[in-house]
């Protein structure tokens, strides 16, 4: 498993996306599980598969990442997501 912490939340979008596009290339090449961290929702919606939601270090939330960012549950899924549409 590779755990990426904002691994791209310093970069410009044309490398953010060069770099997504390289993990997941590898991540299937070499069959590795992906915990990716972050609080860019966007980039969520376009390369998570499922995701967990989390308020002061519990688990509010998870399920399928499209799913979730369309239709949260939780009071933090629903502040994380206000304003935002997601089409995945």
């Amino acid at each position: 498993i590779l755990i990426a912490d904002e691994s791209v939340s310093a970069l410009d979008a044309p490398l953010r996306k060069d770099i997504l596009a390289l993990l997941d290339r590898l991540r299937r090449k070499r069959k590795f599980g992906l915990l990716f961290i972050s609080h860019d929702l966007e980039v969520v919606a376009e390369w998570a598969d499922s995701v967990l939601i989390m308020d002061s270090g519990r688990i509010v939330e998870r399920g399928e990442a499209g799913h979730i960012l369309r239709h949260p549950k939780s009071e933090m899924g629903k502040k994380l997501v206000a304003a935002r549409q997601f089409t995945r």
